[in-house]
Formats: structure tokens, C-alpha cells, sequence
């Protein structure tokens, strides 16, 4: 999309885009989250197969710390704005979140008799939809009881 802009006999063109990116999230023209799942993925997985690659250098410990930071860094990051969205979006990063737990406890999918659900509960992994619940009621919890931030606490109401 273009808009031509006359500015006293200068014409200027500004080019619109489908998709805004702010503070990490890529906003679409029609909310869909799509951009913004198909990105957070492919990031995941670029650093899944960095990963993958200085695995056997690491104990078992050491691996669940650094996929631990992988997840809270990526996964986690403003994982809220996916509430609400078709299983679909959520299905990528749920797909990285698998991949990363056979990297780390190194059981492949061909021969292991534990699925992916197995895997996050031996590492005290939730899966993506409930960890983007346990944020919003960590999130709405906190501004309860804390009174801070004040926005937020007059947003919420006690369901009685």
C-alpha cells in the first residue's frame, strides 16, 4: 500500500506496512498473531540447533539450565498477547518448546517410548497455553495484592 503525500509541490511517498513489530512482538494489519508465532519459531529454532550442537559438551543439568534460559527468554517473552488466539499460533511455539526437550534429555522421536508430554513433566515444563495462563494469573494476582501497578489494579474486578 502507498500513500502520496503533496507537500508544497514536494510529493513524498510513504510506504504502509501489513505488520508493525514493537517491543519484540510482530503485530499484523488483522491481529492474527500469525507473523509474530511464525517469527517467535523460527528464532526458537535457530537457537535449538546452536543448541543441539554444544549439547554433548554439557552434563544433564547444565543443559536443563540453559534450556530453561532459552525458554524464559524467548518462549516466555510477552507470551500474553497470545491469549485467546487459535491453537494454531500456539501449536508453533508448543512445536519449538517439544524440540527443545528431546535436545536436552537427548531422546529422539523415533525410538523413545515417552512422548513430548512426558518430557515436559520431567522437566517441570508447563506446556505454552498454560504457561501463558499461569502468566495473566500470576500477572492479575500480583496487581491484586500488591496494589501496583495502580492501571491495572482498577482494571480488575473481584468475581464474587
Amino acid at each position: 500500500m502507498r500513500v502520496t503525500v503533496d507537500m508544497a509541490n514536494s510529493v513524498g511517498i510513504i510506504q504502509l506496512s501489513d505488520a508493525i513489530k514493537i517491543l519484540g512482538v510482530t503485530l499484523d494489519s488483522s491481529l492474527t498473531m500469525d507473523p509474530h508465532t511464525k517469527a517467535l519459531s523460527k528464532s526458537c529454532f535457530y537457537y535449538l540447533r546452536s543448541f543441539k550442537q554444544i549439547r554433548c559438551s554439557m552434563d544433564y543439568p547444565m543443559a536443563v539450565s540453559v534450556a530453561s534460559a532459552l525458554v524464559s527468554s524467548r518462549l516466555d517473552y510477552a507470551n500474553s498477547v497470545l491469549v485467546g488466539c487459535p491453537q494454531q499460533h500456539t501449536a508453533r511455539p508448543q512445536r519449538a518448546q517439544h524440540a527443545l526437550t528431546r535436545v536436552v534429555t537427548r531422546q529422539s522421536t523415533r525410538f523413545s517410548p515417552l512422548t513430548s508430554i512426558d518430557l515436559l513433566e520431567k522437566l517441570h515444563w508447563l506446556p505454552i497455553d498454560w504457561r501463558i495462563r499461569f502468566k495473566l494469573a500470576s500477572s492479575a494476582y500480583k496487581a491484586i495484592h500488591t496494589d501496583n501497578p495502580l492501571y491495572l489494579t482498577d482494571l480488575l474486578h473481584h468475581h464474587k
